[in-house]
């Protein structure tokens, strides 16, 4: 994640062989480390920053996504969103069409309230009264 100039935070890529020793990828048509992920137009939900990037490592066919974090212009309160890529050099992400969700400003907003202080929580089945009963495995010696 990086901040320029004039405020705006993206994310870029950097790479490393070692793990100790990091250099800015190239990304075409822009400066090294340029941003492979930019805040969103005018009107989207991530149009003021996006930031605080996580990336996950792709499991068979599906794609690598980065998890992160966004707000709007004019709406404060801050949102988590996905965007995915499907190429091996990590450069080409496409954000995800889904609804960001929201995440509480503090204990009095978004999800905290929503939780704990409308009584909006989830049902868990109760545990049964009676242990399970006793597995007969017949293992050599």
């Amino acid at each position: 994640e990086a901040v320029d100039e004039q405020g705006d935070h993206a994310v870029g890529l950097a790479v490393s062989s070692d793990g100790l020793t990091w250099r800015r990828q190239e990304v075409p048509g822009r400066a090294a480390g340029g941003p492979v992920l930019r805040k969103g137009e005018d009107g989207d939900w991530d149009s003021r920053v996006v930031g605080t990037p996580y990336a996950v490592a792709p499991v068979g066919d599906a794609p690598w996504r980065l998890y992160y974090v966004g707000e709007a212009k004019g709406s404060p309160g801050l949102r988590i969103g996905v965007a995915e890529c499907y190429e091996d050099d990590l450069l080409c992400w496409r954000k995800r069409g889904a609804e960001a969700m929201d995440l509480p400003k503090d204990a009095r907003e978004g999800l905290y309230k929503r939780v704990f202080e409308d009584a909006q929580k989830s049902k868990v089945a109760a545990a049964p009264s009676s242990p399970p009963p006793a597995l007969d495995l017949d293992l050599p010696d």
